[in-house]
């Protein structure tokens, strides 16, 4: 008998509020998304990132030692037999480079021999308004004075109008974090990689308000979809992206074929 997971996360919440079908598919049912092209650079540049965070203080953080934490973690994680049935059209090399590029930007946006860094996939487990939340921020620091929560991207930066959907999770972060943990002038921020961009925002006690009660909000919906056995689908164009539009989406129409 199916039953809802036991916690929610800032990424299954957004896939709720995106397609309740597509949250149904993945979190309940569990049918697994293959990885893609695309998921595979961005997990294996978090990797480097978060080695080339935990160094002490024997190494520099500059581009000669992040470059060989990527030759180190290319070959202990195999990363060439993982890559290789997804590259689709694109050689080895170039996927390499691609990563390589968004590793060697960090050093547009910051300069890491001056960042403190205090965390590195720090895992949150914390219950807001009675809701279990679970995740893990990329890494805490202390940068110019203040605390800051960073969540690495590797994809393109949105256009400004979008911004604010991605910064739900690093509010959600903030809460959970700041419940046990006390931050100095804090600030979240997402590091666009590929094009060597930072975004920041204040936590403000309204952004804050604002992200709790979609948590609240949320989860309701969900336990009222749960209990009525109906999850509406929301055709969009990211239909076109979607894993679950030819595995198990029963509500995929012509009409979106034709999109």
């Amino acid at each position: 008998m199916s039953q809802l997971p036991e916690y929610l996360s800032s990424s299954s919440i957004t896939t709720f509020e995106q397609c309740p079908l597509k949250y149904k598919l993945s979190r309940i049912d569990q049918i697994k998304e293959p990885p893609t092209r695309e998921t595979l650079l961005g997990n294996f540049v978090h990797e480097v990132m978060e080695g080339f965070n935990a160094i002490g203080s024997d190494r520099p953080r500059d581009l000669v030692t992040a470059k060989a934490i990527s030759s180190e973690v290319w070959a202990s994680g195999d990363w060439a037999t993982r890559v290789s049935p997804y590259l689709r059209d694109m050689s080895m090399h170039q996927f390499r480079w691609n990563a390589w590029w968004c590793i060697e930007n960090l050093f547009k946006v910051e300069d890491p021999s001056l960042i403190d860094v205090k965390g590195i996939e720090l895992e949150l487990d914390v219950t807001i308004e009675g809701v279990r939340i679970k995740g893990f921020i990329d890494r805490l620091a202390t940068i110019n004075g203040r605390d800051t929560i960073s969540d690495y991207k590797t994809g393109k930066t949105p256009r400004a109008v979008y911004m604010d959907d991605k910064y739900f999770q690093l509010l959600l972060y903030f809460i959970c974090l700041s419940q046990g943990t006390q931050l100095n002038d804090p600030v979240v921020e997402l590091l666009y990689l590929k094009d060597g961009e930072r975004r920041q925002l204040e936590p403000t006690p309204e952004l804050c308000a604002g992200a709790t009660e979609t948590v609240v909000t949320v989860n309701s919906k969900i336990q009222a979809a749960f209990k009525a056995e109906q999850w509406n689908a929301v055709p969009s164009k990211l239909c076109d992206w979607c894993f679950f539009k030819y595995n198990g989406c029963t509500h995929y129409t012509k009409n979106m074929r034709r999109r």
